[in-house]
């Protein structure tokens, strides 16, 4: 991963038989986020088009950011999700299509949106915006 502009945020990598990589990361809010490369140190390397982010969310215990009422009415579970996390350490793939695909939320996946200061950038959202689309890479697709 070291091609990649996301290198210095992935605390451990791995890399798999077929080249991918699955990078690890925990911040200083104890967030885990895990990146996959799917083509490895094949260009572009850029999130949304060929790296993509999952991460871990604990729904008995959730971050003390955000005002609790905003976890309270959360209807998730504990695991890995597709997609970063908002600016609460909540799971991206909570929202809706619309929402993940629009410029307003920092991380979206949508090239106007604006990178959110502790996660990990533009496009963090996409794969959580794919599953949503049935996997399908369609001409909306801002990739």
């Amino acid at each position: 991963m070291s091609t990649t502009n996301h290198f210095n945020k992935a605390m451990y990598c791995v890399v798999l038989a077929d080249g991918s990589i699955i990078g690890f990361n925990k911040d200083k809010n104890d967030f885990v986020t895990l990146l996959v490369d799917i083509n490895g140190k094949v260009k572009p390397n850029r999130l949304g088009q060929d790296v993509f982010m999952f991460s871990i969310y604990n729904a008995e215990e959730p971050p003390e950011i955000c005002d609790k009422q905003k976890y309270e009415n959360l209807m998730t579970y504990s695991g890995i999700h597709l997609g970063g996390l908002d600016k609460c350490g909540i799971p991206l793939d909570t929202y809706s299509y619309a929402d993940l695909a629009s410029k307003d939320i920092e991380d979206s996946c949508n090239k106007k949106s604006s990178a959110s200061l502790t996660g990990f950038g533009v496009g963090s959202a996409c794969a959580a915006l794919l599953k949503l689309n049935a996997w399908t890479v369609d001409k909306n697709y801002p990739w």
